[in-house]
């Protein structure tokens, strides 16, 4: 049995990206970031801070982090 996603549709002006992938937030993401990251990934806005048991649900599912230079992102917080 194989883990891989299935691809979106590639088409000459967009970049394949696959789907179903869930990232955290673990800060407020720029509007213009935002406005790419979300329509294209399920996003968990700093749930690691708003809900930890949501998060816990959540961990084995999110492949990525989306930070910005002010982070801090703890092992621990990896680690889940």
């Amino acid at each position: 049995m194989t883990n891989a996603l299935p691809a979106a549709p590639a088409s000459p002006a967009s970049p394949v990206i696959p789907t179903g992938i869930e990232v955290l937030a673990v800060a407020r993401l720029a509007p213009q970031y935002a406005a790419l990251v979300g329509p294209a990934f399920t996003v968990h806005d700093r749930l690691h801070d708003t809900d930890p048991a949501a998060l816990a649900a959540a961990a084995p599912r999110i492949r990525a982090i989306a930070a910005s230079g002010e982070s801090k992102v703890s092992a621990a917080l990896i680690a889940q």
